[in-house]
């Protein structure tokens, strides 16, 4: 009896000075340390300030006429399109009169072929955003009406027989490799001489 009245007496000092006994003189267990954050918890904060990181440059503003480009197909597939596996609209032709701003400034230059005077007034310009592939192409320049397509196109989401198409267009021999990004075209017109200003093509 007397051990518990000293028990309880000194449970009862130690309560003013903190935790460690109960009203009723018994010694209660010491807390334990909060356990860390979960794995599950941390990916939620890596996700958060993931949402917070700014998001990748889009591409320059497609132009009237080829603002087409990553809508849905439709059907009949227009002729002046490319429709890829997704059903998505991954290539657009246009006459080259009737846009402007290709390539935009964006853009760094892969081919540039002068204005040639006697083709008449022809040139070409191929350039690359990402892998998103411009083409402006001039074939007379000096006609009444100006002559030639503009293009835009995403290289990953184009068939094979739509790049064979593309390089045929770009008179291309059919023996050349097909040119699937925009390394391959930079690669296949790094070395290729550009053509003579004062002969006719």
């Amino acid at each position: 009896m007397l051990l518990t009245r000293f028990a309880g007496l000194t449970c009862g000092l130690l309560l003013l000075a903190g935790p460690g006994c109960s009203s009723t003189g018994a010694r209660q267990p010491e807390p334990t340390p909060a356990d860390p954050p979960t794995a599950e918890l941390a990916g939620d904060a890596t996700a958060e300030a993931e949402a917070g990181a700014p998001a990748p440059t889009p591409f320059a503003e497609l132009p009237r006429g080829l603002h087409v480009l990553g809508e849905e197909c439709g059907y009949p597939v227009a002729p002046h399109v490319y429709c890829g596996d997704a059903g998505v609209i991954v290539g657009v032709y246009a006459p080259v009169d009737k846009v402007r701003g290709v390539p935009p400034p964006e853009a760094s230059t892969v081919r540039e072929e002068p204005r040639m005077e006697l083709a008449p007034g022809a040139s070409l310009t191929i350039a690359a955003e990402g892998e998103r592939l411009w083409v402006h192409r001039v074939t007379c320049g000096g006609c009444k009406q100006v002559m030639g397509w503009a293009f835009v196109g995403d290289l990953p989401g184009m068939k094979d027989d739509q790049l064979r198409d593309l390089q045929t267009r770009l008179e291309i021999g059919e023996d050349a490799p097909l040119l699937a990004t925009v390394d391959d075209w930079r690669i296949f017109y790094k070395d290729r001489p550009l053509p003579d200003p004062a002969e006719p093509r």
